[in-house]
């Protein structure tokens, strides 16, 4: 294992140089091989994961302030008021453009689906619907990396819910039987209401009340109705634990959550990966509990963390033995043994809480805020 890890920064810093486009250290591509035209053309999220990596392994550190700025600048560039988005959203028109060049197939396809949501037959997101959800994702990403080095969005972004009613309201029309989803979004709302609002103590508390509504006291986990799946689980309480730590909350049942996550058997995927590290990683923050089976655990993460790892082109795919296919909804690669910029931020931020848990004085990197 030392020897698949030694030299990780150079070899990941290397393979985010060949990933740039044109040799700009602001845009990139989403793999080395493969890319669709939305994989290569789109800028601002690929953009934001490359910086969170270089913050992860100490890269962001060693630039100098005219290159830090001129990143700043490049992301708050994306900032901007158009009437079919909420005003100061972080737009890029590749995104537009992606969902715009969906073949008339799927379009007519997800129109089908679409109506039937209206007879309660199926639950499907339309294509206008599944971009502005997109922008809203790519706008919270924009302001948590901005955030994450110091700095913040130039104009302040307002769509979220901001009184007790609003908040307890929208929280309440969330579907807590998939809590991968409702805390995905319980998430977006206490990041905004963090760096968007001044004052925000009353905001906070709201926040932090309801989610209890929520909380299974069994287990430690944030659904109603029947348990959902181990997977749908743990991310689900991946999401609402990122939301807690946005509002200066502590975990609820950190110990039962620690039970149920050890014995979790790690997926492939790189989202399922980190989810379960993240989780594990912040109840250990809160106890002391289970301490040194946590950090076997970690410990047996790390072949199935470089199973995706590619020494010579130095980064991480996010399935194992493919690059990403998706972003958004858009096919960004045809899925080809190549590593990816999504793979390589996800695993480089589990093997930073790993090396911290574990107390791995080899790598002092930092750990990122999502």
């Amino acid at each position: 294992m030392n020897k698949i890890i030694n030299g990780l920064e150079e070899n990941v810093e290397n393979f985010l140089k060949n990933l740039s486009t044109d040799k700009s250290l602001y845009q990139y591509r989403n793999t080395l091989k493969g890319n669709t035209k939305n994989g290569s053309n789109l800028r601002l999220g690929y953009s934001c994961y490359a910086l969170k990596i270089y913050f992860t392994l100490g890269l962001w550190d060693k630039l100098d302030r005219e290159s830090k700025d001129e990143w700043i600048n490049y992301i708050n560039s994306f900032q901007n008021s158009v009437s079919r988005f909420p005003a100061n959203s972080f737009i890029d028109e590749a995104l537009i453009s992606g969902y715009s060049n969906f073949s008339n197939y799927k379009k007519l396809k997800n129109l089908a689906k679409l109506s039937l949501n209206y007879f309660n037959l199926y639950n499907f997101d339309g294509v206008e619907r599944q971009l502005n959800e997109a922008v809203k994702a790519e706008s919270k990403q924009a302001i948590s990396t901005l955030y994450q080095i110091g700095s913040k969005n130039n104009k302040g972004y307002a769509d979220f819910e901001k009184t007790e009613d609003q908040i307890n309201s929208y929280i309440s029309s969330l579907d807590w039987g998939k809590p991968w989803s409702a805390g995905a979004q319980y998430a977006n709302l206490c990041l905004f209401t963090e760096t968007q609002l001044e004052k925000n103590n009353y905001q906070k508390k709201v926040l932090d009340k309801k989610i209890k509504d929520y909380l299974n006291e069994e287990n430690g986990f944030y659904y109603i109705g029947e348990a959902p799946s181990k997977s749908q689980l743990v991310n689900g309480a991946m999401k609402v634990i990122s939301g807690l730590r946005w509002i200066d909350s502590p975990i609820h049942y950190p110990e039962k959550i620690i039970d149920y996550c050890l014995e979790v058997e790690p997926n492939q995927e790189g989202c399922d990966l980190v989810d379960v590290v993240f989780v594990l990683y912040e109840a250990s923050k809160e106890t002391n509990y289970k301490k040194s089976e946590i950090i076997k655990y970690f410990e047996s993460m790390y072949e199935i963390i470089f199973s995706h790892f590619y020494p010579q082109e130095g980064g991480f795919s996010y399935y194992r033995g493919k690059s990403q296919i998706y972003y958004y909804g858009l096919t960004t690669s045809k899925g080809e043994s190549s590593p990816d910029i999504h793979g390589t931020i996800l695993l480089t931020w589990a093997l930073a809480m790993i090396f911290e848990v574990t107390e791995n004085e080899n790598y002092n990197w930092n750990i990122l805020k999502p």
